[in-house]
């Protein structure tokens, strides 16, 4: 970088488009990975949580699971845990990543304060980690989806495949 470049010009050239799902990602990766997952709830919502299963199997799938490492692509941000299956989030218009006590970006707000209400009401997905951190995906306006797969990496792929085949 320039000498001459403060450190937010820096800030600014390194976060991709999508500052809110990096943002997010990034505070995952730093607040979340190496931690295990002691509780989850999950809304009963069909038009955001997408669980064939149901959703007390999705909750009783991700207990006991370590994160490895959370990743994303686009809007489309998942968590790598210890073992499948692996929790996806698609941001859609206004989904977001809390977590409690934690900033997750700068440039609105996005701390929970204790007066706040935690979880959200707007909560679709909330976790409680083996040090007690919490966080939580919300989604005021419903366009998200939280979903389960076996395999984030495939999905992705497979997805990419039927694009190509379609504009062909």
């Amino acid at each position: 970088t320039d000498a001459g470049q403060d450190s937010g010009e820096r800030e600014r050239a390194e976060m991709p488009e999508l500052p809110e799902v990096e943002a997010a990602r990034r505070a995952l990766e730093a607040h979340c990975v190496g931690r295990r997952i002691t509780r989850c709830a999950v809304a009963d919502d069909p038009k955001v949580v997408v669980a064939a299963a149901g959703r007390v199997t999705f909750e009783r799938a991700m207990v006991g699971r370590t994160i490895v490492a959370a990743r994303r692509r686009g809007k489309n941000l998942w968590l790598r845990l210890d073992a499948p299956p692996f929790p996806s989030f698609q941001f859609g218009m206004a989904g977001a990543i809390y977590i409690k006590g934690v900033a997750v970006t700068k440039y609105k707000r996005s701390a929970v304060n204790s007066e706040d209400e935690w979880p959200s009401k707007y909560s679709k997905f909330f976790v409680e980690l083996d040090d007690g951190l919490e966080f939580s995906f919300t989604d005021k306006r419903r366009f998200a989806r939280v979903r389960l797969f076996d395999d984030v990496q495939m999905r992705s792929l497979s997805r990419c495949l039927l694009i190509i085949l379609w504009t062909h």
